[in-house]
Formats: C-alpha cells, sequence, structure tokens
C-alpha cells in the first residue's frame, strides 16, 4: 500500500485517526488540503523527510497527546507525559472541565503540583462556577496526594480504593453520567514509589468496569530523575503512556 491507502484503511478501523504524514515531497498543509479535501481535516501535520529521531518525537508528541486526551474522553485509561508541571496543570483542568459541565459528571483531582486553594481559584475564574459549594455538593474534589494514598505515611492502596468506589457510587446514586479522575504521578516518583505507582494504576485498570475516566499525568523532568531500572519496570508493566 501506498500512504494514502494506508490512511484509509487505518480509518476504516479508526475514524477519530490522528494523522500525520511523513513525505520526501515539498508539501505545504494549505496545498494539501486543496488536493485532498476529504482527507485534510484530520491531517495535523507534514514532516518533511529527512527528519531525525529526536525531531519526529518532538513533531509527533503533541498530537499523540491530544488523541489520548480525546480517547480518554471516551473512557479510555490513559497514562500521560506532560513537558512541565504547568502543562499537567492546564490539561489536566481542561480534561476535568469537559466532565464536569459538559458530561454532567463528578470529578477528582489529586495532585501536588500546586496548593489546593490556587487550583480552586483557576476552576472558579476560568470555568466560572462557585467551587466551594460544588465541593460540598460532592461534585468537585480536590485532594493532595498525603491525603489521597497516604496514612500515617504508609501507602494504603485498599483504602484509596475504596474512597474511589465512593465517589463513583456517589455519583451514580445522584443520577451523574460517570465519574472523571486526574491523578498527578509525581509525588510517587519523588518518594521512591515506583512500585506503589504501579499497583495503584492497575487498582484503576481492574476496577474500570466503573464508569471512571482516568487520565494519569507524569512530567518529563521527574521521569528523567528515575533510574533505567525503574524505568524498564514501567515500560513492562503498561505500553500506552505517551510522551
Amino acid at each position: 500500500l501506498n500512504g494514502f491507502a494506508l490512511y484509509r484503511q487505518m480509518k476504516k478501523i479508526d475514524p477519530s485517526l490522528t494523522t500525520c504524514y511523513l513525505s520526501a515531497f515539498e508539501i505545504h498543509p494549505e496545498e494539501f488540503k486543496t488536493m485532498f479535501p476529504l482527507m485534510a481535516d484530520n491531517v495535523k501535520t507534514i514532516i518533511k523527510k529527512p527528519v531525525t529521531i529526536n525531531n519526529l518525537i518532538k513533531e509527533i508528541t503533541p498530537f499523540l497527546k491530544m488523541s489520548a486526551v480525546v480517547r480518554a474522553r471516551r473512557g479510555e485509561h490513559f497514562f500521560i507525559v506532560f513537558e512541565k508541571p504547568q502543562e499537567l496543570i492546564d490539561q489536566s483542568l481542561q480534561f476535568l472541565k469537559i466532565g464536569l459541565l459538559e458530561k454532567d459528571e463528578d470529578i477528582l483531582m489529586v495532585t501536588d503540583a500546586l496548593p489546593k486553594d490556587r487550583i480552586r481559584e483557576k476552576i472558579a475564574k476560568e470555568w466560572n462556577v462557585d467551587v466551594r459549594s460544588l465541593e460540598a455538593s460532592g461534585r468537585i474534589t480536590i485532594m493532595t496526594f498525603q491525603e489521597w494514598h497516604l496514612i500515617d505515611d504508609k501507602f494504603d492502596i485498599k483504602r484509596s480504593k475504596i474512597m474511589m468506589e465512593k465517589m463513583v457510587q456517589q455519583a451514580l446514586n445522584s443520577g451523574r453520567k460517570g465519574f472523571r479522575s486526574v491523578g498527578d504521578m509525581n509525588p510517587f516518583f519523588s518518594r521512591g514509589m515506583v512500585q506503589q505507582l504501579l499497583a495503584w494504576e492497575s487498582s484503576l485498570e481492574k476496577q474500570f468496569e466503573l464508569p471512571i475516566i482516568s487520565l494519569c499525568g507524569y512530567t518529563q523532568d521527574k521521569l528523567e530523575q528515575l533510574d533505567y531500572s525503574a524505568i524498564a519496570v514501567m515500560q513492562q508493566c503498561h505500553g500506552r503512556t505517551i510522551g
């Protein structure tokens, strides 16, 4: 198959597919839209050969992240690597905003990247909502890593799962369409808790028959602090990390 035929076959499998073309020809996006109007809306960029592997990764990573967030909205559980903590916060809040305001879901955010009051300020300003009243009603929950995962400084996965299940059940009892959560995974790294991180991710996968839409976020700087053996263990345990 040539690239165009391959594209048509892939779109039959997944109509929402994001596409980047790699070409030795000098083709500009506007010219591409004129030549292939039926394909143009789904083609996000054209990368010109020759290209180094580093440049290729740099070019396609934003689209992989975008695709992962779209898939998460559909109910697929994804792990995403963000370049900086601010990107993690901004994308996480956008992900949660869709759940609360568009999908009628209750939402949970667990992070140490920003103080809880600062997150409340951002939500109130950017979403134009009364955060305190939504917290009081259980529509929004904001917690630190310590509050969500640790008790007496010890990781308690059973307790975390029970809390998650109670929140999901509350959402269902209230007539919500689902439950959406964001977990900032960086605190696991800073505490040397890679095995505990994998245990938590595994528990989400096993509980995924519940209507939970989860986005687990890391930042590149934290990943780079891990030794090779820790990264190898993570790669062996799940192959869907984006970034």
